[in-house]
């Protein structure tokens, strides 16, 4: 019985979480009872305060006005730090999630966040998200996003369903601990990992606005043995870069996967260039300013509400 009201509960509450906007007074006692069960961590007690929610039959677009109110997320004693912890992965393995938080961070505001994939992903030992905070923190803390960087193991590459369930708990794990923009919400990557963003475009599009794969293969789906889900990458827009001198990836191979993207109706901006090898100093600082200019420009676009 108590899983199964948290499962119901939960089903109400998350979409609600993730697109809540322009908050409006609540009535004390529906404030109260959403707030505890917001903050609370433990599952019994969790499970109580959602008993105590669903007693009063809340009226969900009340409950949606009351959500950014009622949520109370740490003030940001992090901030201006790298954070990290742990999450496991379906076959076990722990994982360290990174995370860049800028100085500037205000809990009073929602932030965008960055999510990076590092590459070589298929190795034995933890740790690979470090990459993305050293390579993205001082932009982050000048230019005011958070970055989120997991860290993959071998038998959770970014193309297998583990590391599709990776990035998205990481990003909820992140949720709890920080206010995000959840419209704002990018993922880029570097060579494996540029090549995970196409493939969580093609399989789990949803939380995020768009994508931006730095020297990805975007066929590492078709590759891994599939299947692709072909229809999706027309969901989100993306912005990927290559370069002409890369000895994995060298533009000429990949455009005609490009032109394949483009033709099954994906909104793909392409980056080549001609001078650039396998290496992410090729990208960044100096072609930051258009990812940059693409990610601010592709806000999410939630799904139209049914009901």
């Amino acid at each position: 019985m108590r899983c199964t009201l948290v499962l119901a509960v939960f089903l109400c509450l998350t979409p609600l979480l993730a697109f809540a906007e322009d908050p409006a007074p609540a009535g004390e006692g529906l404030g109260k009872a959403l707030a505890a069960f917001l903050a609370e961590t433990d599952e019994d007690k969790r499970a109580a305060a959602g008993f105590a929610l669903a007693m009063q039959h809340p009226d969900p677009a009340a409950v949606a006005k009351a959500i950014p109110t009622a949520r109370k997320w740490p003030a940001g004693a992090d901030k201006g730090d790298i954070i990290r912890w742990k999450r496991s992965t379906a076959d076990g393995k722990e994982h360290s999630i990174f995370a860049a938080i800028p100085e500037a961070y205000d809990a009073k505001k929602a932030w965008p966040v960055l999510i990076w994939l590092h590459g070589a992903v298929a190795r034995p030992v933890d740790g690979g998200g470090l990459t993305g905070v050293r390579v993205l923190a001082e932009m982050a803390d000048e230019e005011g996003f958070i970055v989120l960087s997991p860290s993959a193991q071998t038998g959770s590459e970014w193309w297998l369903p583990t590391g599709v369930d990776l990035v998205r708990g990481s990003l909820d794990d992140l949720k709890r601990k920080y206010r995000v923009d959840a419209n704002r919400v990018a993922v880029t990557g570097f060579s494996d990992g540029a090549s995970g963003c196409m493939h969580l475009l093609a399989h789990d599009p949803e939380p995020y606005a768009c994508f931006l794969p730095l020297m990805s293969h975007p066929g590492v789906t078709r590759l891994a043995g599939g299947p692709s889900f072909a229809v999706n990458v027309q969901s989100r827009p993306v912005f990927a870069v290559n370069g002409g001198q890369d000895t994995l990836y060298p533009s000429a191979q990949i455009k005609p996967l490009i032109d394949q993207l483009k033709a099954a109706g994906c909104d793909l901006t392409w980056l080549d260039l001609p001078e650039a090898g396998h290496r992410i100093q090729d990208v960044f600082p100096e072609h930051w300013d258009k990812l940059r200019d693409f990610w601010k420009a592709h806000p999410r676009v939630p799904l139209a509400k049914t009901i």
